[in-house]
């Protein structure tokens, strides 16, 4: 807060700094970090490693007038969602690295005033409310996980291309989130079965080929494809807008977006649209607006590291591209990351919100027990007081239980069951008994 960040991120449950402020905090914070000796090397680019006996020993750096040799003992390396260069680097280098299950799909536009209404209802433009924002997710029917993602409440959708000749979206709000819209990624969730190869870099090369195809039918000029959700839903080319405006720049072609995405993407929108119109109405409006295309929520390669967070090459710490949980730490069952790919490839949040009356010692055990297997804290709420503010935190499972002494209490096998199935061993759950407790 100090470099220029407003005093409510300090309270808020979201913190909010916005584009329009972030530049100013982000140059004091550099200017902190240079007075206590750091070094910040704009223009400087990682191009190679070199090692001595499988330890890292220094780094290959390209500069506008060359290249040097930078003397290393230890480097974390944080390359984010799309540094393809740097995952091509290593890979060539032989780094270990797979390719890992991310999302895409498109950015969704509405009217900033009707997400307030359906939202705030009567009290919607009261001047003490802030814009409203959303959270949604579902699954469809084949059990590939649709979900928002990065909504910027009164902000605009913005360009986001890393290449030339692709076209990539994503969305920002100013601090004060007073736009005429509000725009969110609609993602999906995709696995490396949907990539077509095992290649650890085919998530990139996947995301390569729908930027590419977004760019052609934009018609070039980084123009992004844009239509209403009324005509997606119907399968015919928009033509141009109705109540909500594109707030893309340098602005939108309007047509058929089922002529740039894969088809099991827009089978899974198309299934979705009018299942998260129910969680929140309005959202599936006619002249809401689909902008492709959104790949980069989070990066397509995962870097292997071991307990101590070091690569197979030792001294390089691979940081922020998605690990989850190291390789030797995982427990030798199904884990949090197998949930992943039997749930569409959404990540599941690590903390399990059983909602569950009456239940006793003994069923908090083997709920617990089982849950630590499967890489799940547990937090516990009677029915009812699970406050919505937190819903977001947890993978929430529901199990109903009688009061002691009433017949058939079933509610500790549903959450086990539930709990089997999201992360623990087959073959080695509880099977309920007729007419007694499943326990």
């Amino acid at each position: 807060m100090r470099c220029g960040a407003p005093e409510s991120i300090l309270t808020d449950a979201k913190p909010h700094v916005g584009t329009d402020m972030l530049h100013i905090a982000l140059q004091n914070l550099r200017q902190e970090l240079l007075s206590l000796g750091a070094q910040v090397r704009f223009g400087h680019r990682l191009e190679g490693l070199e090692s001595r006996e499988g330890v890292l020993t220094g780094l290959h750096v390209r500069t506008g007038e060359g290249t040097y040799r930078l003397p290393v003992r230890a480097v974390v390396l944080a390359p984010g969602h799309s540094a393809r260069d740097t995952f091509q680097m290593l890979y060539d280098a032989g780094i270990p690295m797979v390719a890992k299950p991310f999302a895409v799909g498109v950015r969704i536009e509405h009217r900033q005033r009707d997400m307030d209404a359906a939202q705030y209802r009567q009290y919607a433009g009261h001047p003490c409310l802030p814009a409203c924002t959303y959270k949604l997710s579902c699954h469809t029917a084949a059990g590939r996980g649709v979900f928002s993602f990065c909504v910027c409440p009164g902000g605009q959708v913005v360009a986001a291309a890393s290449e030339p000749g692709r076209v990539v979206t994503n969305g920002m709000s100013h601090y004060a989130r007073s736009g005429e819209s509000i725009n969110g990624g609609m993602l999906v969730g995709v696995t490396p079965e949907d990539f077509g190869t095992d290649h650890p870099l085919a998530g990139v090369a996947w995301q390569r080929q729908l930027e590419a195809a977004a760019f052609r039918l934009g018609g070039g000029g980084f123009l992004a494809p844009c239509q209403r959700v009324e005509d997606f839903l119907a399968h015919r080319p928009s033509t141009g807008p109705g109540a909500v405006l594109p707030s893309y720049r340098p602005g939108v072609t309007w047509c058929d977006l089922h002529d740039c995405l894969p088809p099991f993407l827009t089978e899974a929108m198309e299934e979705a649209l009018p299942l998260l119109e129910r969680k929140l109405r309005g959202y599936a409006q006619p002249d809401a607006l689909l902008t492709a295309v959104e790949t980069r929520s989070s990066s397509p390669v995962r870097i292997l590291r071991d307990e101590s967070g070091q690569s197979a090459l030792r001294g390089l710490y691979p940081c922020g591209e998605g690990q989850a949980m190291p390789e030797a730490s995982c427990p030798p069952q199904r884990t949090v990351c197998a949930a992943q790919k039997n749930l569409g490839g959404i990540f599941m949040m690590r903390k399990l919100a059983v909602v569950a009356d009456y239940l006793d010692d003994s069923h908090r055990t083997h709920i617990e027990k089982m849950a630590g297997d499967a890489g799940f804290t547990v937090d516990y709420f009677t029915e009812g007081h699970l406050p919505q503010d937190r819903a977001g935190e947890y993978e929430v499972i529901y199990g109903t239980v009688p009061p002691k002494g009433a017949e058939g209490r079933h509610g500790p096998a549903v959450v086990l069951l539930l709990l089997c199935r999201y992360g623990s061993v087959e073959g080695r759950c509880p099977v309920p008994q007729p007419g007694g407790d499943a326990l």
